[in-house]
């Protein structure tokens, strides 16, 4: 098969490459002139070379390094062609690389490395001139460690040397209370960043021409600093999200927190958050405040106290921009006509950061004018869409990327930044990295279509694999969410999420009514399409390679934890049949064939739970692990509850009886009824054997409700009978 020259295969695709017919032939090393680098790049360069076995040292083909006014002189927004560069690779093999800025010349280096990492897998290099240039001055990615992902330090040096190679220059690492401010260490969690972890990896990316900002919210998202008694006056909202924003000390409080991120972060910039300030009113002084001056001038008045105190520290502010510009202007609880107010109150030279997690709508739009019209300079911010499960829609993510990249570029932002968020029950960020890195080719181009070809530049540059097996596996993963998604013409039902909340009887509950067996043997062919394209992605980077690992672990377990659940049933069902009717020897094969399957089950989450404790070598959260060992250790007692049953010679009850808390037939209190109640109206398609709910007033059956000690184990509840 004839092989791409090496330059189809650099990722971000640069702007312009102007192509020879002849081949080049390295069959030296290399030697550096021209410009001193960064040790650290030299290195990294030399690594590189001696890996294609052309060792950089004293004697070999000249690569020169040049910093001049190259190709982009005399241009309009000079800070964004500061990053351009010129890589000239000539017929006898000589190389030059121009920038007007070590910013640019660093991306050209990573270019050449990327292509001598593709000669030496095999591809051809071409001589040729490349011309290239970003679209967006700021090009970043987020990391959300304000939840259950507490990543080491070590591994975010590893995210920035990932951001080097993709040529981004920006990394927002979102906290919230997960920082240990001197003399507010409890408001963080025992994970939460230190401020010499926060310098060293400040000091770290600014060596590497990345910017790390410190990224939190100081209007909303707050439980982690109210979980503390002590202040529980200062907060307000139905789950104790927001401050109460007219409080000196809450306000000291905020100042001081602040105070110390700005001390162990070395960026000039800072991301305050603002926003999302929704549900308030339910402190009576936040309530008075608002019925006195409105809800935007409660905000804003906080807002420029806090922005005006960071800037007296030499910061450049960023912010959220949905309360005041972007999609919560119009929510019932947003500020609407008021907007405007709250918007006066903030400085002009506050960065609105424009998020926005769909595809193109009207609503969008009308949004985004408003934004380009406040005539402040803005960012743009899309997401990876995974934020569920360890697996993501790369068509979803691509659409949100693509769009969001060039309705920026159209309306004049200056920069695209990338989000993934976690959420509450833990998710991998690991696993989530290639639809991130996926964000840097549209920022580097200002939207570009995601095909085949854009997959396997995506491919080599992350895995350093070169058929694109990564964006085939993607594409299978993305093929498997859709038929789980058509299947009732509902939302996405998040695997991982029902598994990790609900227990597997609940995924099995929710998807074996709506899986036919023809979508059955298309979900098995899917599957073991993405486990053979798994095989073949390369192993760059051996801990991303794992991480790879854990969707396709989710959807073999989760439909052999299906099939387990409905043989169980089955042969449960046909032992009931002839419990009374049968002969005793059938009724024992279809209990044995229960129990079989059920432990089947059990395996299968155990098996999952390996594939989740392997991510937390990368800071992952050790939640999941934990919740399916649990849901493994309850459904293993359930063939010991059969036994007894069986023992006892009493009638079987219907399986789900089995599985499920709070018991069937009677309720000890009646906020344990109300969820029985709602647990049938969820699944009126299930053999309740004539059972009624019982209602608030049914007296008698109160009476008879029967309590149970605490400490009852769910088997031992249902065995009770």
């Amino acid at each position: 098969m004839m092989r791409l020259k090496a330059h189809r295969y650099i990722f971000p695709a640069p702007v312009s490459i102007y192509e020879r017919r002849s081949n080049v032939r390295w069959r030296r090393g290399f030697t550096l002139r021209g410009e001193s680098i960064p040790r650290w790049l030299e290195a990294c360069m030399a690594k590189c070379c001696a890996a294609a076995d052309l060792p950089l040292g004293a004697r070999g083909t000249p690569i020169d390094l040049s910093l001049t006014n190259g190709p982009s002189h005399q241009r309009k927004d000079h800070e964004r062609h500061l990053q351009s560069y010129r890589l000239s690779i000539e017929v006898d093999g000589s190389v030059r690389i121009e920038s007007p800025s070590p910013a640019g010349l660093q991306h050209g280096i990573v270019t050449f490395c990327q292509i001598v990492e593709a000669f030496a897998g095999g591809a051809p290099v071409g001589a040729a001139r490349i011309d290239d240039e970003p679209a967006f001055r700021v090009r970043g990615v987020m990391i959300d460690s304000a939840r259950e992902f507490f990543p080491p330090t070590r591994y975010l040096k590893k995210i920035i040397d990932r951001l080097v190679r993709l040529k981004l220059n920006t990394l927002w690492i979102y906290l919230e209370n997960n920082f240990k401010a001197p003399g507010l260490e409890d408001l963080s969690t025992s994970k939460g960043m230190t401020p010499e972890q926060a310098k060293i990896v400040s000091e770290y990316g600014a060596r590497r021409g990345v910017d790390v900002v410190p990224a939190t919210n100081l209007v909303s998202h707050m439980e982690g600093w109210f979980r503390l008694e002590r202040y529980s006056d200062l907060c307000d909202g139905r789950t104790r999200s927001y401050p109460l924003l007219n409080s000196r000390k809450m306000f000291d409080l905020v100042r001081r927190y602040v105070d110390g991120l700005c001390e162990a972060f070395g960026s000039r910039n800072f991301h305050a958050g603002l926003d999302e300030l929704l549900f308030t009113g339910t402190n009576p002084r936040a309530a008075k405040a608002i019925e006195k001056k409105g809800k935007a001038a409660y905000y804003g008045d906080f807002a420029a106290r806090i922005i005006a105190h960071l800037k007296a520290r030499g910061k450049t502010v960023w912010m959220w921009d949905d309360m005041v510009l972007g999609k919560n202007v119009w929510r019932p609880e947003g500020f609407r006509h008021d907007a405007e107010k709250a918007l006066r109150r903030i400085p002009a030279d506050v960065i609105p950061v424009h998020w926005w997690y769909r595809e193109q709508t009207p609503e969008h739009h009308k949004s985004i004018r408003r934004v380009r019209d406040s005539g402040r300079p803005f960012v743009v911010s899309p997401n990876s869409l995974a934020a569920k499960c360890d697996y993501g829609d790369v068509g979803r993510a691509a659409r949100n990327q693509t769009y969001l990249a060039r309705t920026g570029l159209k309306h004049g932002a200056f920069g695209y930044v990338c989000t993934s968020w976690q959420n509450q029950w833990g998710s991998s960020y690991e696993a989530h990295w290639p639809l991130l890195a996926m964000s840097a080719g549209q920022g580097w181009s200002g939207g570009t279509e995601v095909n085949g070809t854009f997959l396997r530049r995506l491919s080599f540059a992350i895995t350093g694999e070169l058929s694109g097996a990564l964006g085939r596996y993607l594409q299978s993963l993305s093929s498997i969410e859709h038929l789980l998604a058509g299947t009732d013409g509902k939302a996405r039902p998040h695997l991982r999420r029902i598994f990790i909340r609900e227990g597997a009887h609940q995924l099995w509950r929710r998807l074996s009514p709506v899986l036919s067996r023809s979508d059955r043997g298309k979900l098995r062919r899917l599957v073991r399409d993405a486990r053979e394209h798994y095989r073949s992605i390369g192993d760059l980077d051996p801990d991303l390679r794992r991480a790879l690992r854990l969707p396709v672990s989710l959807f073999e377990e989760s439909l052999a934890i299906i099939d387990a659940f409905d043989r169980a049933w089955a042969a449960y069902h046909a032992a009931s049949t002839t419990q009374r009717e049968g002969t005793a020897k059938a009724f024992s094969r279809q209990i044995e064939k229960t129990k079989a399957h059920l432990r089947q089950a059990v395996e299968g989450m155990r098996r999952f739970r390996l594939a989740l404790k392997e991510q937390e070598k990368s800071g992952y959260t050790p939640y999941d692990a934990n919740a399916v060992s649990r849901f493994a250790r309850e459904l293993a007692g359930v063939p010991n509850l059969i036994d007894r049953i069986v023992q006892r010679d009493l009638p079987l009850p219907y399986f789900e009886r089995l599985l499920y808390l709070p018991d069937c037939y009677y309720a000890s209190n009646l906020e344990q009824a109300k969820l029985q109640t709602m647990f049938f109206e969820r699944y009126p398609n299930l053999p309740w054997l004539g059972f009624v709910p019982l209602k608030s007033n049914d007296q008698s059956r109160r009476r008879r409700a029967v309590i149970r000690p605490p400490a009852t184990s769910r088997a031992s509840e249902v065995g009770s009978g």
